[in-house]
């Protein structure tokens, strides 16, 4: 009776690791969904869809979840706690990724006018202060482009936070310059600000 409650166990504990190393395996083979260009640098690097990986992640912590419930965890349970802490962090970085990139695609473009740097000098500092933030960040994820080793840098989240927080203020603060391309193009007052700015840093 002994021998086979210790043969249980150790299938046991076999089925929920054999298991969680599947699931661990695939998901650090799964790539960041970067668009395809011809030459890829940190200034074309751009975001598709991160739906399809926020639902891998949503499925892993289902699986991860099921399995620390199991009676047998005790020997991955640190692991599990692990995983499902670096899923739920990653999509949140995801998710403040795509922000940025929203924000940013329309204010780097517009500030490479000189007219912009000029007429607002103090943006333009903090567009290059982003500029300074973000540059490694791209390089780190051009190095491994899987999920996990592009959102393996220092303070991620963080810093993507504090970027976005930076743009956002200077969304909010282009009013008079905004009026001022009003004034020069009429038809500019029957669009929203958001627009205004998306058809200024494509012409």
């Amino acid at each position: 009776e002994k021998i086979a409650e210790i043969t249980h166990t150790s299938l046991g504990e076999y089925e929920i690791y054999s298991e969680f190393e599947k699931v661990s395996s695939e998901w650090q083979k799964v790539q960041m969904p970067f668009i395809e260009v011809a030459f890829r640098t940190e200034d074309t690097l751009r975001l598709g869809d991160i739906k399809p990986i926020l639902e891998i992640i949503n499925k892993n912590i289902i699986i991860y979840t099921r399995l620390f419930m199991n009676p047998y965890v005790a020997g991955i349970k640190d692991d599990i706690i692990k995983e499902l802490n670096d899923l739920e962090y990653i999509s949140h970085v995801l998710e403040a990724w795509k922000i940025f990139q929203s924000n940013w695609n329309i204010l780097s473009a517009l500030f490479s006018s000189e007219e912009a740097r000029s007429s607002m000098p103090q943006h333009n500092n903090r567009i290059v202060g982003i500029q300074r933030k973000w540059s490694p960040i791209g390089k780190h994820a051009l190095n491994d482009t899987r999920v996990i080793a592009a959102c393996n840098y220092p303070q991620l989240h963080a810093t993507f936070t504090e970027m976005n927080q930076a743009l956002e203020s200077i969304l909010c603060s282009l009013g008079k310059f905004l009026d001022t391309k009003r004034t020069a193009i009429p038809r500019l007052f029957f669009i929203k600000n958001e627009e205004v700015l998306l058809f200024l840093s494509t012409n």
